[in-house]
């Protein structure tokens, strides 16, 4: 009998102790204030889930509850991306260094309000802001507050155009997808989600994450392919781990649009058919990038073609994927990026008006070498290509977003369309056939612009905003 006694009083002892550490855990997943006293457990359990250190807030937007990622994309008209700004990454520099000292690493002016507004009066209804958060975090993957503001303001000057704005996390050098760094790679995504959610947690629909941008094994062979069992598996397990983090965040982040990509956000058949989605979560859409054909589009080194010759076997390729394993299957997609370079260098002449308040040459205004526009296609030949290529993403219900760098006569990727130095476009009969094959996808009432009316409508912008 004194044996029964003493079991039965262990046995409630240590129900008790279980009891008690479940009631402390529940506690802490709520919110954790960081001057308690946590035991080391707790620590731990903080470190591999970081959104437990904010507090679970109430959705202020109640629309976003019955609103889901397909109700989203299909009001995606056309995007543009801020492209080599706030993603812009310069390693020699100290993370103490003023924010736009990054963001003008890579030539690229100091965003402003004027930029955004010019975006979304010729007709775009989505802009990307691409970010890169490396060099912006310290030992423990707190992000710098400096940089969080200077993003939180160029998020608001896109966000205040009343447009869907995407940001990402871009130059990452922690997200490679190998076996040995897979846990790694998802304690630093769940650690500046976490922060960057809380941040904007209070922001409605038309403010989107993308998890990260091209995650792929950088400098190997399979880097631009649709990469290997092993780089699938481990992107779609920190894409996972991203959602995780934003669905276990305060505010109205349990009901945000996200977009994970595909291994590199590759469009190759073995990327998109690898992709893996988050079941029960309505609320996802893929995010795949093609610039393609590729020596047409892309190519500035090896085989490049300074004409498109009507070559639409990748493009048609494309489409059918997308339609097959994600439109099909009620999965929204969208091409989150997409061009063609410049090939034309005679567009966009050096002039000291496109200089830096230091005087240097603006990266979207480079000078050309002898005879090497002269060698080029003298007229912009990407119009008909642009005319099939969102005719066809358009035919399957995919929206495209322009990668616009700024940069327009460099030896480089000369996908600029809008010139942030003169907020000039520099192509608008391009521009005009984007938003002419794009009318079938515009909010009701948008105007369709010509070209000329694309170079007047822009003069009375600048106008009114120098005012």
């Amino acid at each position: 009998m004194k044996r029964y006694i003493v079991m039965t009083m262990c046995i409630l002892l240590f129900i008790g102790a279980v009891f008690t550490g479940c009631a402390r855990g529940e506690e802490i997943s709520q919110y954790y204030e960081p001057d308690n006293q946590i035991p080391e457990i707790e620590e731990q359990i903080l470190r591999e889930e970081p959104w437990r250190v904010y507090e679970m807030t109430e959705n202020i937007n109640k629309q976003m509850e019955s609103i889901t990622a397909m109700d989203v994309a299909d009001r995606m008209r056309l995007g543009w991306s801020l492209g080599n700004s706030l993603d812009a990454r310069n390693d020699k520099l100290d993370i103490s260094e003023k924010p736009e000292s990054f963001e003008k690493a890579w030539g690229n002016p100091v965003t402003k309000q004027e930029t955004m507004a010019a975006v979304v009066a010729a007709g775009f209804n989505v802009i990307r802001i691409p970010v890169s958060w490396t060099g912006h975090f310290d030992e423990d993957y707190n992000i710098d507050p400096a940089w969080m503001q200077r993003v939180h303001t160029v998020v608001d000057y896109a966000y205040s155009q009343g447009v869907y704005v995407i940001i990402d996390a871009h130059h990452e050098n922690w997200n490679y997808p190998y076996y040995d760094n897979k846990d790694s790679a998802i304690r630093i995504m769940k650690k500046l989600w976490a922060q960057i959610a809380e941040e904007f947690k209070d922001y409605d629909e038309h403010l989107i994450f993308e998890g990260q941008n091209e995650p792929r094994k950088v400098g190997t062979e399979l880097e631009w392919t649709g990469g290997d069992a092993e780089g699938r598996e481990v992107v779609n397990a920190t894409n996972a781990a991203f959602v995780e983090t934003i669905r276990n965040s305060g505010g109205s982040n349990p009901y945000r649009i996200l977009m994970i990509p595909t291994y590199a956000a590759s469009s190759e058949t073995e990327a998109i058919e690898g992709w893996e989605g988050i079941p029960g979560d309505n609320r996802i859409i893929a995010s795949v990038h093609a610039y393609i054909p590729y020596h047409f589009a892309l190519d500035i080194n090896n085989k490049p073609k300074l004409t498109w010759d009507n070559d639409t076997a990748d493009i048609d390729r494309l489409m059918k994927d997308l339609k097959t394993n994600f439109v099909d299957k009620g999965i929204p997609v969208v091409l989150g990026e997409f061009g063609a370079v410049n090939r034309n260098l005679s567009v966009g002449e050096s002039d000291d008006s496109s200089k830096d308040e230091n005087g240097e040459q603006s990266a979207g205004t480079a000078e050309n070498e002898d005879g090497e526009a002269e060698a080029l296609a003298k007229s912009d030949n990407r119009l008909e290509w642009a005319k099939y290529y969102i005719d066809s993403a358009c035919g399957v219900g995919v929206p495209c977003i322009w990668w616009d760098n700024n940069y327009f006569n460099t030896k480089g990727e000369n996908f600029g369309l809008l010139n942030r130095w003169k907020t000039e476009w520099e192509f608008p009969e391009l521009l005009e056939v984007l938003m002419q094959e794009t009318a079938g996808r515009a909010p009701e009432g948008s105007k369709i612009f010509s070209a000329e009316e694309y170079r007047d409508s822009l003069e009375g912008f600048k106008d009114e905003t120098d005012n």
